[in-house]
């Protein structure tokens, strides 16, 4: 399996052909840290775009720059659609503003549950 560490995240290539990113706790996701994960899913997807599974880590704090970015066409050209997978009503509450204040191009989900949050992908896949 091809992994990427950064700093704030892991990304890998899951069996399933999803691309899994894991946000470390505490982490503040700027517009910075949005173009590195953008970067490191071309490489590990072959510069192709991906459906995208993305575990929220305790305490993650997504700034508005990174909502934007996340939400315009040049941060989405790498994500086919994106399920984020939450552990709290906080983190809920945060995706589903961004879903309906930024309004991203691709499609997003925010869940509590990660098999409904993979059914959810397998729609966006070939």
């Amino acid at each position: 399996m091809h992994k990427v560490v950064l700093n704030f995240c892991e990304l890998f290539i899951r069996e399933d052909k999803i691309l899994q990113i894991n946000i470390f706790p505490g982490t503040e996701m700027r517009e910075k840290e949005s173009r590195l994960i953008e970067e490191a899913v071309l490489k590990l997807n072959n510069q192709q775009p991906c459906a995208c599974l993305v575990f929220i880590g305790d305490f993650v704090h997504f700034g508005k720059e990174a909502r934007s970015y996340g939400a315009s066409a040049e941060g989405a050209s790498v994500i086919k659609a994106a399920a984020y997978v939450v552990n709290n009503a906080g983190h809920k509450l945060v995706g589903n503003m961004f879903k309906q204040v930024d309004k991203p191009i691709r499609p997003v989900e925010v869940f509590y549950d990660e098999a409904e949050a993979i059914a959810w992908l397998r729609k966006f896949m070939p």
